[in-house]
């Protein structure tokens, strides 16, 4: 039997496989990659989702990571977003 954050996340999954993202997943978790730039790490639960972001700084990063954010928001109830330690700025 799937879990509910199982089965969110591979709704979120082809969301964002469909919007141009590559996204590797293993259950709920899942690695998101844009134009060959890991983006940001992605944890998917019941009742939220957890978005860990990399570079944020770099102009690539950030256009997909607003990009993100607005998919993100279609099926995330609640979205938690946090900078990657060491990645706060170049």
């Amino acid at each position: 039997m799937t879990s509910r954050a199982v089965e969110k996340a591979s709704k979120v999954q082809a969301l964002l496989q469909s919007s141009g993202f590559y996204v590797s997943r293993h259950a709920s978790s899942m690695l998101v990659m844009h134009s060959d730039r890991i983006v940001a790490t992605l944890h998917v639960y019941d009742e939220e989702c957890r978005l860990h972001v990399y570079r944020p700084w770099m102009s690539e990063n950030r256009e997909a990571l607003e990009q993100l954010r607005t998919l993100l928001a279609r099926l995330c109830t609640s979205l938690v977003e946090k900078t990657m330690p060491g990645d706060a700025g170049a």
